[in-house]
């Protein structure tokens, strides 16, 4: 074995000052990214709908069309919102539980890689 395998997988990572990967410090910055996007495209909804006043003319087509059931479609979505936040974080956990788990398998690794001959 070379010399560069033998080192542990954390010392040829490209660190930051903090001992974090450098994959991890452009993920930190793209959900930040992405949350402020979030919140930018919110405002602009929200600004666009208060002036146009959206939900008062889905209500009256609503109204005019109820054999459609487009009523029905805003409670569905809302329910659905809050159904896939629930799916999302629960595979959110289960990403985070086999990340723990790799890591600590990365480790034993080390460990054994050090102690072998």
């Amino acid at each position: 074995m070379t010399e560069s395998t033998r080192q542990p997988v954390s010392e040829r990572l490209d660190l930051d000052s903090e001992n974090r990967p450098a994959f991890r410090i452009k993920a930190d910055r793209m959900r930040i990214v992405e949350l402020f996007t979030i919140i930018v495209a919110s405002a602009i909804v929200f600004l666009i709908s208060s002036a146009n006043d959206i939900l008062e003319g889905i209500a009256e087509v609503a109204r005019r069309h109820e054999n459609w059931e487009l009523d029905e479609i805003i409670p569905t979505s809302l329910f659905l919102l809050v159904a896939m936040a629930v799916y999302s974080m629960r595979r959110w956990r289960e990403i985070k539980a086999a990340e723990r788990r790799l890591e600590r398998r990365n480790t034993e690794l080390d460990e054994f890689v050090k102690t072998s001959p």
